[in-house]
């Protein structure tokens, strides 16, 4: 009897994690089927994509129809470190009925096919990457915009992320203008770059010759 007493808590801790289905948030919901196929780090593979997002103050079901986005989409496994971690980022690509890629206005942004999905595994408060976009817009500059929103994925519940722009040169995004193969000298070639800070990498990596001066005070 004891030993029943004993367990009686934990069966009904196990019972109740077991009952957590997502099935509503207040947040936006992202909805990412590819037929059960895994998803690669490369190249996109053919899926679809339901956006649910009912509203300030509203709840979203992932039974309500798509109104955000409904349609095709190219996906992959985006990132280096976050690459590895459980909470998988994606780079999504919305495309139409005969696969090409489609510029679409989701969440008011301006028309593009290029997208994100920021995971947040080693942010606890979820807030860091989307914080220093909106900080950085406020500032007059450009930024990704985003949206918060909770994602599923072949029906697996994946978690809160960032869903967002990715950043290339675009009338909307970075706007600047696109090299001709004849600007290699003079003023032309000062403008129309995108710089990308990231892992070092040595078949494809640049590295300064210089090194940054301590700062002196």
């Amino acid at each position: 009897m004891k030993v029943v007493i004993l367990l009686l808590p934990f069966l009904l801790t196990v019972s109740l994690l077991k009952a957590q289905v997502f099935t509503s948030s207040n947040l936006p919901i992202v909805i990412i089927s590819t037929n059960n196929v895994s998803i690669p780090n490369e190249p996109k593979i053919p899926g679809t994509m339901k956006i649910i997002d009912n509203g300030p103050g509203q709840i979203n079901h992932i039974t309500d129809p798509g109104n955000v986005y409904d349609g095709n989409i190219g996906i992959e496994i985006r990132g280096s470190y976050s690459a590895s971690l459980p909470q998988k980022p994606y780079s999504v690509e919305t495309r139409d009925i005969t696969q090409n890629d489609s510029a679409v206005a989701l969440f008011g942004f301006p028309e593009e096919s290029d997208w994100v999905l920021l995971a947040n595994y080693n942010d606890k408060v979820f807030m860091r990457n989307a914080l220093a976009f909106k900080l950085f817009n406020e500032m007059g500059q450009y930024a990704s915009r985003t949206r918060f929103c909770e994602v599923t994925v072949n029906g697996v519940y994946q978690g809160i992320y960032v869903f967002g722009e990715k950043i290339k040169r675009d009338d909307g995004r970075v706007d600047i203008d696109k090299l001709d193969p004849d600007e290699n000298s003079g003023e032309p070639l000062t403008g129309g770059y995108i710089f990308k800070i990231d892992y070092w990498d040595n078949q494809n990596s640049w590295k300064s010759p210089y090194h940054p001066m301590p700062l002196q005070f």
